[in-house]
């Protein structure tokens, strides 16, 4: 019963969709699985003897219980702290930002969000372009330290008109990828019969993540229709 209300939380609110695999959320999953399975059994054989008595095995069971639970809540919380936050449209690309890669010192009650970060699936944002010099030279310096726009609460814009403009002016036409990559073709095909799409009508976009990049498709007015286990660079 515990594990369906962890799997839900983390496959249904967490990492939905693909973002199991993007951002890893599914490995990690399997691992705290596994670990409190293994762990059980294990400590059980450990600790059982015939010899002691009731009540020592009952400390014995009580014990195993509190490192299984503490073992699940600290696996949850590392899940939670990796969680995507948003999926963030950056110059030639999608990136998905977890949340321990966020710059918090950035992250405001006037940051887009009202100052707080996603706990139901990532939000979809675009990053605006730096307003001056000054601005220009600090990105420069955060990017050297690790972060770059998508991870700054001080450059999310929403993904409106011209973020949507923008994405389709620097998306490749899928004959491209279909060309280059024929075995992705016909699961190409089937995200375009769901969106109802003509193949001319969707380009594609490369959409990285924490553990791997994939491929997303999109429309003429920037939605994002699918996504295709492929790195998009490539």
């Amino acid at each position: 019963m515990i594990a369906i209300v962890v799997a839900y939380v983390i496959y249904g609110v967490w990492y939905p969709g693909v973002y199991a695999s993007l951002s890893g959320g599914g490995a990690l999953f399997g691992l705290i699985v596994g670990v409190d399975l293994v762990m059980g059994p294990l400590l059980m054989v450990i600790v059982y003897n015939d010899q002691k008595k009731k009540a020592e095995r009952i400390v014995d069971v009580g014990v195993i219980l509190a490192v299984q639970l503490f073992a699940l809540f600290y696996g949850l919380h590392v899940l939670f702290d990796a969680r995507p936050i948003a999926t963030v449209f950056e110059t030639d690309r999608f990136r998905v930002v977890a949340a321990n890669e966020v710059l918090l010192s950035e992250l405001t009650p006037d940051s887009l969000g009202g100052g707080r970060l996603q706990i139901d699936g990532p939000a979809l944002l675009a990053v605006r372009a730096s307003k001056d010099g000054t601005e220009r030279i600090r990105s420069l310096e955060l990017a050297v330290s690790g972060f770059d726009a998508a991870q700054r609460p001080a450059y999310w814009i929403p993904y409106a008109a011209a973020s949507r403009e923008q994405a389709w002016r620097r998306a490749k036409p899928i004959a491209d990828l279909t060309q280059r990559w024929p075995g992705y073709a016909s699961q190409i095909q089937l995200i375009l019969a769901k969106a109802k799409q003509e193949s001319t009508d969707v380009r594609y976009l490369p959409m990285q993540g924490r553990k791997s990049t994939w491929t997303v498709l999109l429309n003429r007015q920037g939605d994002l229709l699918g996504y295709v286990e492929h790195d998009g660079f490539l």
